[in-house]
């Protein structure tokens, strides 16, 4: 993941999509983008997709690193147990949120809606 310093500068809301599938969003410059938003007031949102690893983590444990950088994270329903390691969505929503505390979690689950916290 590359960015140009200058046109970064400018960002003020980065959304990652597609975080799963795309390995290159695994790195230690991705954390620093992000931090460096975040530093200069900048809002990041996250829909991680499916991990078809099914590891649920990114390489080397990035997700723990990144989540604690991003605002708003909107995995549907599978997505949330995996991440959280929980097998019911409701339990995922409450671990993800004891973890994250200042995130904002919204959990897409198909017909039922969403759950959020």
């Amino acid at each position: 993941f590359a960015v140009d310093a200058a046109e970064g500068e400018q960002w003020r809301l980065l959304h990652i999509g597609g975080y799963f599938n795309c390995p290159g969003l695994h790195t230690e410059n991705m954390l620093k983008v992000a931090k460096e938003l975040r530093d200069r007031g900048g809002l990041i949102s996250l829909d991680p997709q499916h991990d078809c690893t099914a590891q649920w983590t990114g390489t080397d444990g990035h997700l723990r690193r990144l989540l604690a950088l991003v605002d708003v994270v909107m995995p549907n329903e599978v997505e949330a147990m995996g991440m959280s390691g929980k097998a019911d969505v409701h339990e995922a929503l409450e671990a993800l949120a004891i973890s994250y505390p200042s995130l904002l979690i919204v959990i897409k689950w198909g017909e039922h809606g969403a759950l959020a916290a």
